[in-house]
């Protein structure tokens, strides 16, 4: 985590144009998407929202609050809660042998027995308890550049969906090819530059 001093993630520019004082702004854009918690009584498995990193059950995201520097920092706090397989098999066939022993002989359905894991896997599920990741997005504002804590590529491609829905801002992965590419506008060579290059022979003759 890159609070914490390390950092292991993918890096991206931001293409558009940012308010000079984006804070009441951009506040307001971020209570839009904030993290909303799982109803226990859906069936939702997942949730993902914009939090405060260094405090993440804290509702207040005044720009002010995240702001360090010339960075803005952002917690995306991912919920996911899930039945677990061999639990739900085990209470399918704890029940499907206590109607055998109810009607001995009776052969059990598979539409019954569908409905049964159905209704089974519904109740676990309301009562499984979510489980929280948090990721951390770093935005250095006058460099248009966002640093994502995760190397996920479905990670990066929700935060960058998300960024994009809140902010109005276009995100692009950087690589090493389009930081090439970046260097070589930056130095007057134009765009396209790297296809228009051609391999050097460094052999030795």
């Amino acid at each position: 985590m890159i609070l914490s001093g390390s950092f292991s993630g993918r890096r991206h520019r931001v293409e558009g144009k940012t308010p000079a004082k984006p804070g009441e702004q951009f506040a307001k854009a971020l209570m839009r998407h904030a993290f909303v918690p799982i109803d226990p009584a859906s069936d939702k498995t997942r949730a993902l929202g914009w939090v405060n990193p260094r405090a993440i059950l804290d509702e207040d995201l005044r720009w002010d609050r995240l702001a360090l520097g010339p960075h803005v920092v952002l917690g995306l706090r991912i919920d996911t809660r899930k039945v677990s397989r061999t639990m739900l098999r085990a209470r399918l066939d704890q029940v499907l042998a206590e109607r055998r022993r109810e009607k001995p002989g009776a052969r059990i359905p598979r539409e019954e027995r569908l409905r049964i894991a159905k209704a089974l896997e519904t109740e676990m599920l309301v009562a499984a308890t979510p489980s929280t990741a948090i990721q951390e997005v770093w935005w250095n504002l006058p460099a248009s550049t966002v640093w994502f804590s995760s190397s996920s590529a479905k990670l990066n491609d929700e935060m960058t969906d998300l960024f994009e829905r809140t902010f109005g801002l276009k995100l692009v992965p950087l690589g090493p090819f389009t930081l090439a590419e970046a260097h070589t506008e930056a130095a007057g060579k134009g765009g396209g530059a790297l296809e228009r290059a051609k391999p050097t022979d460094l052999r030795v003759r």
